[in-house]
């Protein structure tokens, strides 16, 4: 069902549903989360137009041509990478591949006051290649307009050709990628989501109900929105009831305050009884292609069944969540300062918040607690093509498809199996497909990067300036991004619900990720469960 063919509906009132889902970017509402002007001392500003790149490098654009943010590289040791061979003008769309040295980078770095944003190993393919071209590059991102030509090759070599071939890995070339860094956000007795009772109008329901990922925004700054990502439950007896979400949504940094608003607005159904009496009346007459008549029947039901449930919808968001006050879920338990768990080269991002629920929160009688709603746009076919690829892996696996589209969170995926996947790709290589669901790309799905990332938060005018190891994960194919700003909070999930990390952060140009960021649960688990004594999942 498409929004342009629902009849009698007011418009403005789906369009506040479906900006909380993965729609068209061009058609998303603004969202707003801190960016970096800075810009390192001793580095010049360029200013050159776009073909500052393609003077110095001629393979800039095409190297990175079909990524995300199309973002170019500054730079790049070795060969040239694969070009169409017949000449074609046309680059191949090229695709991040996940795989299973980063502190002397980081060293030589701060150093030279060079403001890198992240240090990455990818591989690179071409868009339906088996094999990757480039199976391992150390990709390093930098502040865009702040290292010149010469900079980032003098760099680029002293990283392949001394801190890794030191390493014992002369062969791995080194790109340096114009590329940013950002955090992932954007900005009442809510009933859970039943598919069953719900059907066509579950997309719609789904911003109004508990279920995963719940869009939140703390109440002074309702501008500055986020994701729930799991519900947790205190020890020792209590009935508290908890939600994480990431520490800059429940606390953002210092922002120029500008209200997005959370506002709902009324339509008017139309039951169309009289084209049904004209349908009717056509099949007594004798019609020819009675069995057409008969369909179009059907449908008019069908949207009558929908717009009554959306008239529903309206009726309850209206008169019990209108306003701010009523959609008030809870307050603060915990947040901790966002940081670095470490001064060590292997210390995790720490960005985690806790909210304690209001006892009024929900409907506690039908909560269905930590399940995710991936219905929006998963269903059975797209659910065994893209999270169980590979028919023998299908086949071992006994997959099944999570009932009514939510899929139950239990357990967590270890680090050694992040490393090594049994997970299998359509050409049957280990390689583990994710899933999340966030308040502004909905249900996505992405690969896990076997290797780390080390990645550089720098917004001096938030006091927040460190370098941590990430959790990355590489978009699916030709699927699109996994992650924007406003799905900060969100839990990102293996095929069977278990845990991998929750999601902080993104990398690219402005709006256009490349790849997402998480904090590893197998390193944020125990240091939630140290600070919130007994705290465990619902």
């Amino acid at each position: 069902m498409h929004r342009s063919e629902t009849p009698n509906i007011d418009p403005s009132f789906l369009e506040h549903c479906l900006s909380f889902l993965q729609v068209d970017a061009g058609k998303r509402p603004p969202i707003l989360s801190p960016s970096s002007s800075t810009v390192a001392h001793g580095s010049p500003k360029l200013d050159k137009p776009r073909s500052r790149f393609v003077d110095d490098y001629p393979d800039a654009f095409s190297d990175t041509h079909g990524t995300d943010s199309r973002s170019p590289f500054i730079y790049k040791t070795g060969p040239s990478w694969p070009h169409r061979p017949d000449g074609s003008q046309h680059p191949y769309f090229r695709e991040l591949r996940p795989l299973g040295i980063l502190n002397n980078a980081k060293i030589y770095f701060e150093e030279r006051r060079m403001p890198y944003t992240a240090i990455m190993g990818l591989g690179w393919a071409n868009n339906r290649d088996e094999d990757p071209f480039c199976p391992l590059l150390v990709t390093v991102g930098m502040e865009p307009k702040t290292v010149t030509f010469d900079e980032a090759k003098t760099a680029a070599n002293y990283i392949k050709h001394t801190i890794l071939s030191q390493a014992g890995f002369p062969e791995i070339d080194v790109a340096i990628w114009e590329w940013e860094t950002s955090l992932s956000s954007r900005g009442a007795k809510l009933p859970s989501l039943d598919p069953l009772v719900q059907e066509a109008a579950t997309q719609y329901a789904h911003p109004f109900a508990s279920s995963l990922g719940l869009a939140i925004a703390p109440r002074a700054t309702p501008y500055y929105e986020g994701t729930v990502g799991l519900y947790l439950r205190r020890g020792n007896g209590s009935d508290d009831v908890l939600a994480l979400t990431a520490a800059h949504v429940a606390r953002p940094p210092p922002m120029h305050p500008q209200n997005t608003g959370f506002s709902h607005h009324c339509f008017e159904g139309s039951n169309n009884e009289a084209e049904i009496q004209r349908l009717q009346q056509r099949q007594v007459n004798g019609t020819k292609h009675v069995e057409k008549i008969a369909t179009e029947i059907r449908e008019v039901d069908q949207w009558k069944a929908l717009i009554h449930q959306l008239d529903s919808l309206r009726i309850g968001v209206t008169e019990s969540i209108s306003s701010p006050d009523a959609r008030c879920i809870g307050h603060v338990l915990h947040a901790d300062p966002i940081g670095v768990s470490s001064a060590s080269p292997t210390g995790f991002t720490i960005d985690w918040a806790i909210i304690k629920l209001n006892a009024d929160a929900f409907d506690w009688a039908t909560f269905m607690g930590n399940k995710v709603y991936i219905g929006d746009t998963i269903d059975v076919l797209a659910y065994l093509k893209l999270l169980y690829p590979n028919a023998a892996d299908r086949r071992a696996s006994g997959w099944a498809y999570p009932e009514d589209g939510l899929l139950q969170i239990s357990g967590a995926v270890p680090e050694s199996e992040i490393r090594k996947p049994s997970q299998l790709n359509t050409h049957g290589k280990p390689a583990m497909p994710v899933i999340k669901n966030g308040l502004a790309t909905g249900t996505t799905i992405g690969w896990v990067n076997g290797l780390d990332s080390l990645v550089r938060r720098s917004y001096t005018q938030y006091n927040i300036d460190f370098a941590s190891i990430e959790t990355t994960i590489v978009p699916y194919g030709r699927h699109g991004a996994f992650s924007e700003h406003g799905d900060s909070g969100s839990i990102v999930l293996d095929r069977t619900g278990r845990i991998v990390a929750l999601l902080t952060g993104a990398g690219g140009i402005g709006d256009k990720h490349d790849v997402a960021f998480g904090t590893a649960w197998y390193e944020l688990e125990p240091l939630i469960k140290k600070t919130l004594p007994g705290v465990h999942l619902y």
